[in-house]
């Protein structure tokens, strides 16, 4: 699949919404450990109980409640920033993603 040099792994990142999304992520565990990998979800109390366990980052959760419309536009402003951020900081040869608002930003600038 890659062309691993030896003592150098290929960086790759993985990023996806929390819940459903990040649970497909994470059937590719058995693969990405094998790498240089940066997993990106939503900041959630769910998620956030694997930042222990796993190179984790995360970006700004999709809003809830009566002001949905508006934060939610706020977020991706943010996210995309994050986004930029974590690209250039990771750099990575590969971007995988399940899907979800959140991967957008990422997807369009990888």
């Amino acid at each position: 699949m890659f062309n691993v040099k030896k003592g150098k792994k290929k960086r790759i990142i993985l990023i996806c919404a929390g819940g459903g999304h990040f649970n497909e992520i994470m059937q590719l565990e058995e693969m990405f450990v094998k790498y240089d990998y940066l997993l990106i979800t939503e900041r959630t109390p769910l998620m956030s109980a694997f930042k222990d366990s796993y190179n984790i980052c995360f970006l700004k959760p999709r809003p809830m409640g009566k002001k949905r419309r508006l934060l939610f536009f706020v977020s991706v402003v943010i996210n995309f920033y994050q986004s930029i951020k974590l690209l250039f900081k990771h750099y990575p040869k590969v971007i995988i993603t399940t899907g979800g608002p959140t991967a957008a930003p990422m997807c369009f600038f990888g």
